[in-house]
């Protein structure tokens, strides 16, 4: 699980974007990479995928409709 969290924080930009928004469905994806964090962080408290997860879930909030 841990390294599965540190890949995703590699893809990570510094908006929170998981990946790129290279298609009308990247949000989609960068959703489904949030909930994977999420996870991460609520079954082993690591402060890496915590603070990854908060990211990419401010980067959620800031471009909901």
């Amino acid at each position: 699980m841990l390294k599965a969290a540190h890949w995703l924080k590699d893809q990570q930009n510094n908006n929170g974007l998981l990946g790129q928004a290279a298609s009308a469905s990247f949000i989609y994806s960068h959703a489904i990479g949030t909930l994977g964090l999420c996870a991460v962080a609520a079954a082993t408290d690591s402060a890496e995928a915590r603070d990854a997860a908060k990211l990419a879930l401010g980067y959620l909030e800031h471009h909901r409709n």
